[in-house]
């Protein structure tokens, strides 16, 4: 298997979280985790194909939102890379009850900042089994990857990584 790199951001959420239970549904050895904030974006030329996880603020945060972060660090890197040619997969949580009008509404902010860099997104999901209203993240009737509600449907999450992962390695 090619080298896989999983980035993640932010630390001590459940993004963070997510990113673990993704790690290990892969061999020892096979994947490298981080967290965006305390690694050199510059890792990313060490990897063939990603995984990145990303949480979508909720309307009471977006104006905080606005403020420089790691992603908006990461997306000026991002032009700058050779990373053309390479594949990614994105995973996003999101709250379906709270902000069901913008329901992993950052899988689909990333999934165009990656695209528009040559990087080829995988791992779509179907729409099925999510109760929401809105999303950025759908193309069609999938998602252009992983959401996750592990606030609401905790018990849910690891079978949802569990077969999205097993999608994963087909798909890279």
């Amino acid at each position: 298997m090619k080298k896989t790199g999983l980035f993640y951001g932010y630390k001590g959420g459940n993004t963070e979280e997510v990113a673990q239970i993704i790690a290990k549904e892969f061999k020892p050895g096979e994947i490298d985790v981080f967290d965006l904030s305390k690694v050199s974006l510059l890792k990313l030329e060490d990897y063939d194909q990603y995984i990145f996880g990303i949480s979508t603020v909720g309307a009471d945060n977006w104006t905080d939102a606005q403020a420089k972060n790691v992603w908006d660090n990461f997306f000026m890197l991002l032009e700058k890379l050779n990373v053309k040619g390479k594949k990614a997969a994105i995973f996003g949580l999101g709250n379906q009850i709270l902000y069901p009008d913008h329901f992993c509404d950052d899988i689909g902010l990333l999934k165009e900042k990656l695209s528009a860099q040559g990087i080829s997104v995988i791992g779509y999901t179907p729409v099925a089994g999510y109760e929401f209203s809105e999303s950025k993240a759908i193309e069609g009737n999938q998602f252009t990857g992983l959401p996750v509600d592990h606030d609401n449907e905790p018990e849910l999450t690891e079978e949802r990584v569990k077969n999205w992962v097993k999608k994963l390695i087909k798909e890279f």
